[in-house]
């Protein structure tokens, strides 16, 4: 899901922020102590005025007091104190930035009050930029705390990397999280509930982690969750038809089965449910049949299966659904020398029922076994190759 960008309120300080979301829900914040120094300014600017405004005794000749002087000077400083100050944070963000780079991508954006859009230049823009996203791969835990602390992240991806996953615990307070992927890591129950307790988060990530069927009970309380990835975790298939998430989920990605071992899969009845991968980033040819069985999926219109993994599979009123899609993630890295690997579908028993806008088929037929056709009206052909 795209990033959702807020509606704010408040200068120099922001006191209240709201994210209003696709599915017209909306998250709102106050922020008291930012709104009580936004009065504090106010109120000592206008003190200021009019103190400089006051009636003055007449006099002939026009002329400035050292009390109206040092009034100028003071709203003067004010000035500049602010632009110097919005002046250290971006020297400080970028040198952040350096430093986290090291690990992976960091992306910088300006944010700036919209009535002020047409009149500032992107010099004056550019003292607003801040960190909003960043991508590591085996970071440090210096580089882990120092992402832990930045207060305008919209996206943090963490891939593997030996850290201390007491730094995840700040993430509830972030206030413009929404996208999260902590995978490759030992994460404690401490860390799942910081996920959980992140009010925003759209996406999660949590491939290769420990995370079993207990934390998605914990991530169906996330109130804008659409999109989960988990390859690799002991969670196991009966678990995410059982899971609250299938009222919620309009994209999900799991591991096929390890190579030398089959698997059940069994998804009915997810209503919003438009995307689903069945994948695997690093595992051989699989011989071993998978069991999928996907049923009464309104919204499906995409689904991806590994060319690695031979299936029985059986479809049942999906009529969104126009083609089956195949993986090749990491292609070559998963091949055995003078192995062959599938362009089609390795279907071995095949089931497709009431599935209207499926056009076509094709599969790799070595170790075809049966196909059972009804209400497939847009069907143009099946296809069976030997290679």
């Amino acid at each position: 899901p795209r990033i959702v960008h807020p509606v704010s309120a408040g200068w120099p300080y922001q006191y209240f922020v709201r994210h209003n979301f696709t599915d017209q829900t909306s998250h709102s914040r106050w922020f008291f102590t930012a709104l009580l120094i936004n009065v504090a300014i106010a109120l000592v600017c206008i003190v200021l005025a009019l103190w400089y405004l006051r009636p003055k005794a007449t006099q002939r000749k026009p002329s400035l007091s050292l009390a109206d002087l040092l009034i100028l000077m003071a709203m003067i400083a004010m000035g500049l104190g602010y632009w110097q100050r919005q002046a250290r944070l971006v020297d400080a963000d970028r040198k952040i930035s350096e430093r986290l780079q090291t690990a992976g991508q960091v992306v910088r954006q300006s944010y700036v009050p919209k009535i002020f859009e047409k009149y500032f230049s992107y010099s004056v823009c550019s003292q607003w930029t801040r960190i909003t996203s960043v991508n590591l791969n085996q970071p440090s835990d210096e580089q882990v705390a120092i992402v832990s602390k930045l207060p305008n992240l919209r996206s943090l991806r963490i891939g593997g990397g030996e850290y201390d996953v007491a730094h995840l615990r700040r993430m509830p307070s972030m206030r413009y999280l929404q996208d999260i992927r902590v995978s490759g890591h030992v994460l404690d129950n401490e860390a799942v509930l910081s996920i959980a307790n992140s009010p925003m988060v759209a996406q999660i990530n949590i491939s290769n982690t420990n995370c079993d069927s207990a934390a998605l009970d914990q991530f169906a309380q996330l109130p804008q969750l659409s999109r989960m990835m988990a390859l690799g975790t002991t969670i196991p298939y009966e678990a995410w038809d059982e899971s609250p998430l299938k009222s919620k989920l309009s994209g999900l990605v799991l591991s096929r089965p390890p190579s030398g071992q089959g698997g059940k899969l069994t998804l009915s009845s997810w209503p919003k449910l438009r995307s689903l991968t069945l994948s695997s980033m690093d595992q051989p040819l699989n011989s071993n049949p998978f069991e999928i069985t996907l049923a009464d999926m309104p919204e499906m219109s995409e689904f991806v299966i590994d060319a690695f993994q031979q299936v029985d599979l059986s479809l049942q009123n999906i009529p969104k659904l126009e083609a089956i899609e195949n993986d090749y993630v990491n292609l070559l890295t998963r091949m055995a020398d003078n192995e062959l690997v599938s362009v089609n579908l390795w279907g071995r028993n095949l089931k497709f029922k009431n599935l209207p806008h499926l056009k076509s088929v094709g599969m790799y037929g070595g170790d075809f076994q049966s196909i059972q056709i009804d209400g497939c009206d847009g069907l143009e052909y099946v296809a069976v190759f030997s290679n």
